[in-house]
């Protein structure tokens, strides 16, 4: 669905937030010294990367109008 959104979105500070977000998601569910941080981590960037898709949405209806 990201990939959706970043392809669609035409804002490219939008396309480079939820790509970090989703390569740091990847990150420290795969590295072993932040797994134990996973948690509280992994929401914090889904937290980010929710924002980011919000802002890609806003982003396009204000130029559809």
């Amino acid at each position: 669905d990201l990939l959706h959104i970043i392809a669609e979105t035409d804002d490219i500070v939008i396309k480079t937030q939820i790509g970090i977000t989703i390569i740091a998601i990847g990150l420290v569910l795969k590295l072993k010294p932040l797994y134990n941080l996973n948690h509280i981590v992994v929401h914090i960037l889904v937290i980010m990367q929710s924002w980011a898709v919000g802002n890609s949405i806003i982003a396009k209806n204000a130029t559809h109008k």
